[in-house]
């Protein structure tokens, strides 16, 4: 599996200076202070860099990475492997990696599938993908069973289909009544163990009208949909399918657990639920079915497929059933999900901060209450896009989707 997550290798890592393979010709030589603070890490016995070496760069040019934009780290004393985008700034900004040519990044049509037909979708590119991973700010880091070629792989493929998966969907919002379903896959919200689990999942996205929920379910079925997928249709590997909706059907709840407990940690609620919330690396709080938790992130560093919630931190406002905050999917190219069309199926990163933000002001529905609206400044957008604990809307991790 792999776990991205902070541990002390990840931090020795980012302090210590791997030994700099060139990149080019003419390879260029960095400071301390623009040392790699990010990347994809492989930590892996050291008899299996040089072929992983090797295998990962011939990935990242059969996606359009030319060997010149990243530099290549490793220490074979730790088993590290490291590559990091070429980036003299030090930035850690992802939203705006399309808008530089130099990356040449464009959109990709792939298909998802819509009962019996397939649906051409236009969505970000594994090459956005790839490239969002070797960004700074943080380490996308494969260990274990999982410190080779193929996860890696599957990792930028299950982000792009979760992606694809999110582009045009259109649920019904709930706007605080009680959430709808189509009661013969999903009696009250639970599943109906009566039919198969891909059959239930299927409804939704055939008759859509039929559901009226939060974003927060509509997050979590979007990652099982789209993983469950993947392993199916596209990598066409029938044990992994299996392996993981036998997990999704362990408690008869395909849709509980998908995310680790500890994401939510932040509520005001959490020590009465967990009683060990502290333990936030190793507890078994920070496992889930399906993604992991990544921390911590600069607020501008998202990857196409991550999980990410902006909190809406109004005491009054946040306690109406519905807008306790939003959940988001990113999908690559500065956008976010918009689960039931409200803005043209997606939103930018001011939108979506300043859409969370004018709750406060009872703005739920943009052309009613539009006169309720506040603008917002710059600076305020910058405020705000900091994460809770610096008084802005973000959570500073991320929930990632997980080869298996």
């Amino acid at each position: 599996m792999i776990f991205i997550q902070v541990r002390l290798l990840f931090l020795l890592a980012l302090l210590m200076p791997l030994t700099c393979i060139a990149t080019d010709p003419s390879p260029q030589t960095h400071t301390k202070e623009q040392e790699p603070r990010g990347g994809i890490l492989f930590n892996c016995p050291a008899t299996n860099l040089d072929d992983l070496s090797s295998g990962v760069q011939s990935y990242l040019s059969s996606l359009g990475i030319p060997i010149s934009k990243y530099m290549i780290s490793e220490d074979k004393n730790l088993g590290l492997l490291r590559f990091s985008l070429i980036n003299p700034t030090n930035s850690t900004n992802t939203l705006h990696l399309i808008d530089r040519p130099d990356l040449d990044i464009k959109e990709e049509l792939v298909e998802i599938p819509r009962g019996k037909q397939k649906i051409p979708v236009l969505t970000a590119s594994k090459k956005e993908i790839a490239l969002s991973m070797l960004q700074n700010g943080r380490i996308s880091q494969f260990e274990d069973s999982a410190c080779k070629l193929d996860a890696l792989k599957d990792q930028v493929g299950i982000r792009q289909n979760l992606v694809a998966w999110t582009e045009s969907i259109e649920w019904m919002w709930l706007d605080g009544k009680p959430a709808k379903w189509n009661n013969r896959y999903w009696i009250k919200g639970k599943y109906n163990p009566k039919f198969p689990l891909d059959l239930a999942l299927e409804d939704m996205y055939i008759h859509p009208r039929k559901y009226f929920f939060g974003c927060y379910t509509a997050t979590k079925i979007l990652i099982v949909s789209s993983t469950l997928d993947y392993y199916k249709r596209i990598k066409h590997d029938p044990i992994t399918y299996k392996a993981i909706t036998n997990r999704l059907l362990k408690n008869g709840d395909p849709l509980g657990g998908i995310e680790p407990s500890v994401m939510w940690s932040f509520e005001s609620d959490y020590q009465k639920t967990y009683p060990d919330p502290h333990d936030h690396l190793d507890s078994i709080d920070h496992i889930g079915k399906l993604v992991r938790l990544s921390d911590p992130v600069p607020s501008d560093n998202f990857i196409p497929g991550d999980w990410a919630y902006f909190a809406n931190t109004d005491e009054v406002s946040s306690k109406k059933n519905g807008y306790e905050g939003a959940n988001a999917i990113y999908l690559g190219r500065g956008l976010f999900s918009d689960y039931y069309n409200d803005n043209n199926h997606h939103f930018t990163f001011k939108e979506q901060i300043d859409e969370v933000y004018q709750w406060r002001n009872h703005v739920y529905s943009r052309p009613q209450d539009n006169r309720k609206i506040t603008p917002l400044s710059e600076s305020d957008i910058e405020q705000l896009s900091k994460s809770i604990h610096e008084g802005g809307l973000l959570l500073d991790y991320r929930a990632i989707p997980v080869s298996q």
